[in-house]
């Protein structure tokens, strides 16, 4: 079972990758890289590493409906003793949830009768120089222009 070639055998790889899966400590993944049961931690993170970079390098396919985010954290450590010192890591975490999931959850909804439509209610130049001087019509036009109404809740669902 154990391999002498300077890279992990088969069992070892399959081995390995079920104490991943599994979420076994850290400790319990050492003893049995020791025992060469199973490839070393270095070797684990440099496979992990190199699919990442493999899958970077192909690039991704963002469509006009999905909805992209990333989510960033500062975090660090406080190092004590005599060499005391503060690590700081930032933690990126990008995702990508595609147009298929946002339907599941009625994020689009491609009903046109429930579309708001584009088409514009008025001339903007003429109700600005119609509400001109008149502060009750500029209210109402402020309004109407930002405020929330119930036929907005409707069009929305």
């Amino acid at each position: 079972m154990r391999s002498n070639a300077g890279k992990p055998n088969c069992f070892q790889l399959m081995f390995g990758e079920c104490l991943n899966r599994q979420g076994v400590t850290k400790e319990l993944k050492k003893l049995c890289s020791a025992f060469q049961l199973s490839p070393s931690e270095k070797f684990s993170i440099q496979k992990r590493s190199d699919e990442v970079l493999r899958r970077l390098e192909n690039g991704l396919e963002i469509t006009p409906r999905d909805f992209v985010f990333i989510l960033v954290d500062n975090f660090g450590f406080k190092q004590l003793g005599k060499n005391a010192a503060f690590d700081q890591w930032s933690l990126v975490i990008p995702r990508i949830v595609r147009e298929k999931e946002l339907k599941a959850v009625v994020f689009y909804c491609d009903d046109p009768s429930k579309r708001i439509s584009r088409k514009p209610s008025c001339i903007w130049d003429d109700v600005i120089a119609d509400a001109k001087g008149d502060r009750a019509k500029i209210n109402e036009l402020i309004d109407s222009a930002v405020g929330i109404r119930m036929d907005d809740y409707m069009a929305l669902g």
